[in-house]
């Protein structure tokens, strides 16, 4: 007896993942046990491979309309519970995950309050002042040392 498609597909997702902790009342997260590319799971439909939670997503719901994408509400990248996906466009995407969340620069600094900047047209970048201040001096440094070597 020939195995279906989405027999495979279950066979390869735990419903006993974890909660996440950034949205508990989602429950339990749908984990991808199968093959992984790119922090994503991987799965072959029968004709090429697809991302896991994408075809989830297709299988489960339906089709992902154009121009948009699917943001993992859990944060979880390995998520194929089709009530843990919504589909946005990217920019949205992009500033509900890494980006948008998080608190910290990557030399440590806090990224809020006075040391916050917001960047772009719509104000949705975020940069620390403290490295951005740093970066500054060092150029207008650079800049002043090359024009007394000039003189």
């Amino acid at each position: 007896m020939k195995i279906t498609t989405l027999e495979r597909f279950t066979m390869k997702m735990d419903t006993d993942g974890p909660i996440p902790e950034n949205s508990p009342e989602l429950g339990v997260c749908h984990s991808w046990t199968g093959a992984v590319s790119k922090d994503y799971g991987s799965f072959w439909n029968g004709r090429k491979v697809v991302s896991a939670h994408r075809w989830s997503y297709e299988n489960f719901v339906g089709p992902i309309p154009d121009g948009l994408e699917l943001d993992h509400l859990c944060r979880n990248t390995l998520c194929v519970r089709p009530s843990h996906l919504e589909p946005v466009i990217h920019k949205e995407n992009m500033k509900r995950g890494l980006y948008g969340t998080k608190i910290e620069c990557p030399r440590g600094h806090l990224l809020s309050g006075y040391n916050l900047i917001l960047k772009g047209s719509n104000k949705d970048g975020r940069q620390c002042r403290l490295c951005h201040n740093k970066a500054a001096k060092r150029y207008r440094d650079k800049k002043a040392k090359a024009k007394k070597e000039l003189e």
